[in-house]
């Protein structure tokens, strides 16, 4: 029996390590770190031990190192100290005393590479892999690990790296053997350096109900969370936000509801946003539970009428790892601008690819007049 270690920064990324876990290592001991920014850890952590999901729970306080994504000279500082003393984050958890065989994440920051290298020190031997975390992990941003040394940051990446062969820091995604991905076939690498583990749970009943149990779903079913979503249109906040200010999507939003009725959308804020922009000019805003969105669609029925809108957010789009119902979502990164958010092509190129593997629910209007047309479209249709 083996020792694996899962770290999950969001409610999905606690769903996936589920999903592997049920996969590849039922018969091995499994410890999960919940970050402090999975809303709910407490509730998690309870429903975890009670019903043996994993073996051990831990809590990562990863805002105490990232408190704010635009605080540039706090993360600036951070990963200059992780070069030099690769072990201080990993000294703010509580680890068993055990030695970790596997340790797997989505994340590749200094914070996941300080727990790598401690847990490497008690293990050389110790194995890394990384997990779908939805579009990101099929783009360029886990591809741009690779990529080749230029003149340009040469000197950069020996400045930084060059303490490491001295201190014991290591970096996760050089030395990665495999990765877990829901849909393979949506990658857009050209090239992939890992061993490939496909994650089969779609419509299996069993895993269904093991990540309801995990988030108690069935209760808080009963306690109005469908309620909160009874709207024809249902839009989801992303935290731009928290991480860039103004972005324009309160403008759009506006405009659709111009459109669609102003009483017929509601918002899904998102968790990292602390404030609701929306509430205040009248519309429905949910009371977050800390559900990732693609439980809540997963348990749908499939004759659900509604309609997803977001600029670019996976949780619209993931549910379909899950299962294989459909409903129709529209995304509105066209939209907005690339004044306001600037989409990367490789993600572009994955949400064409997603839209064509999954069928014609999926649109991606590219002007605010195609939008408009659309909207009124779906209107009539219902």
């Amino acid at each position: 029996m083996r020792n694996i270690l899962f770290f999950a920064y969001t409610p999905f990324q606690t769903i996936v390590s589920l999903a592997i876990r049920y996969q590849y290592y039922q018969n091995d001991n499994a410890v999960i770190i919940l970050a402090d920014s999975v809303q709910g850890r407490e509730k998690l952590k309870n429903n975890i031990e009670k019903n043996e999901l994993f073996d051990y729970v831990l809590f990562g306080n990863i805002r105490k190192f990232f408190p704010k994504s635009n605080n540039r000279k706090l993360h600036e500082l951070n990963r200059i100290r992780s070069a030099f003393d690769p072990y201080f984050i990993a000294a703010d958890l509580s680890f068993p005393e055990m030695k970790v065989d596997v340790f797997i994440s989505t994340e590749v920051n200094y914070y996941t590479e300080s727990i790598y290298s401690y847990l490497r020190k008690r293990n050389k031997n110790i194995e890394i892999e990384l997990m779908d975390e939805g579009y990101s992990s099929y783009t360029y941003y886990f591809k741009e690990a690779f990529k080749p040394t230029t003149r340009k940051n040469i000197m950069k990446q020996f400045l930084f790296r060059a303490p490491g062969a001295f201190t014991g820091r290591r970096y996760m995604a050089k030395e990665a053997k495999a990765i877990y991905y829901f849909a393979p076939e949506l990658l857009c690498w050209d090239e992939i350096p890992y061993n490939i583990k496909p994650l089969n749970v779609k419509n299996d009943l069993i895993f269904h109900n093991m990540v309801n149990t995990l988030f108690d779903y069935g209760n808080l079913e009963k306690d109005g969370l469908q309620k909160e979503f009874e709207k024809p249109f249902l839009y989801f906040e992303e935290s731009f936000f928290w991480s860039m200010s103004n972005n324009n999507d309160v403008e759009i939003i506006d405009h659709i509801s111009e459109i669609i009725g102003k009483n017929n959308m509601a918002i899904k804020l998102h968790p990292r946003n602390e404030i609701n922009r929306f509430e205040v000019r009248g519309y429905k805003t949910n009371i977050s539970y800390g559900i990732p969105w693609e439980l809540v669609a997963s348990n749908l029925p499939e004759d659900d009428k509604r309609v997803f809108l977001s600029f670019s957010s996976g949780a619209v789009l993931n549910y379909k790892f899950l299962c294989d119902k459909s409903f129709k979502t529209i995304l509105l990164y066209k939209c907005i601008g690339d004044k306001y958010y600037h989409v990367e092509d490789s993600v572009k190129e994955w949400f064409e690819k997603f839209k064509e593997h999954y069928g014609d629910s999926v649109y991606i209007p590219s002007t605010v007049e195609e939008l408009d047309s659309l909207l009124r479209d779906i209107i009539g249709g219902q």
